[in-house]
């Protein structure tokens, strides 16, 4: 999983930065200790949640994933039922009966959500995927991606006719300043390449996880980066009839996503197939 040319005590935060308010000192070393080795324990759930003004503080725990959350993947569930029992991927566990991505469940839960803004339809989000990927990843295109592949993104959504961009990028492990520098770093240069285009960039920084995902996933146009968060946002998206500048997702994603906006046409839902205002 990780590059042999950085230990872990080298990329991820300090112990004493965890969001760890609600535990008591005698048991904040022992939460430590679980947080650290990826342990399940009900003692040491963060109270932290999204919406509002919570949007402004990413998870104080790490490693929140709600997109292998949802796919069940890599003991994902387990961890996070523990550590973020107020978090949109538990809402939506308590919501669904279905094991392996229930994309209708999600996608309600997303479109019906108040607690979050919205972009406008004169909006197109970008998601870079930086911050452990520089530090484990950054070969692996699955993960990684080039400024060219944002100048081509660029250049689709000035043709469209769009004028704002919001960057959105988060730090779902809590990694030491050093990695935060250079996704930083990067952030900006696609910036640039969105200016030098001509629109209006705002960049949307290592926030709550989940506003992120709302916000992105109720998008009218989207760029996604690397990995899954941005593949579930992506899927969101496109159920609401939304338009993806760079589609990353394969045929199981895409399958997923027929059968979720099938079912929500014959439900009837008042959500589905949103039609795109026009920028």
């Amino acid at each position: 999983m990780f590059d042999s040319a950085y230990k872990i005590e080298d990329t991820y935060q300090q112990e004493d930065t965890y969001e760890l308010s609600q535990v008591s000192k005698e048991d904040a070393r022992g939460c430590i200790l679980a947080i650290q080795n990826r342990e399940t324990t009900s003692r040491c759930g963060s109270q932290q949640t999204y919406g509002g003004e919570s949007c402004k503080l990413r998870y104080g725990v790490p490693d929140y994933r709600l997109a292998d959350f949802i796919a069940g993947r890599a003991g994902a569930r387990g961890y996070m039922l523990s550590h973020f029992p107020r978090s949109l991927a538990v809402k939506y566990w308590h919501s669904t009966k279905k094991w392996d991505g229930d994309y209708v469940t999600l996608y309600k839960l997303i479109n019906e959500d108040e607690s979050v803004g919205k972009p406008d339809a004169n909006t197109v989000v970008v998601h870079y995927r930086g911050y452990d990927v520089l530090a484990w990843h950054r070969d692996n295109k699955k993960y990684s991606k080039n400024l060219s592949f944002y100048e081509v993104a660029a250049q689709r959504a000035e043709a469209i006719g769009l004028k704002k961009a919001v960057i959105m990028a988060g730090d779902h492990h809590g990694m030491i300043p050093k990695w935060k520098r250079a996704t930083q770093a990067q952030l900006n240069l696609i910036q640039e390449v969105f200016e030098q285009r001509g629109f209006n960039v705002t960049q949307r920084v290592d926030g709550n996880p989940d506003c992120d995902f709302i916000y992105g996933s109720n998008s009218r146009f989207f760029v996604s980066g690397g990995g899954g968060f941005s593949k579930l946002i992506s899927a969101m998206v496109k159920i609401g009839n939304g338009t993806l500048l760079n589609q990353q997702y394969g045929k199981p994603i895409a399958d997923k996503v027929k059968l979720a906006s099938k079912q929500l046409r014959e439900d009837s839902y008042q959500g589905a197939a949103r039609t795109p205002q026009p920028p």
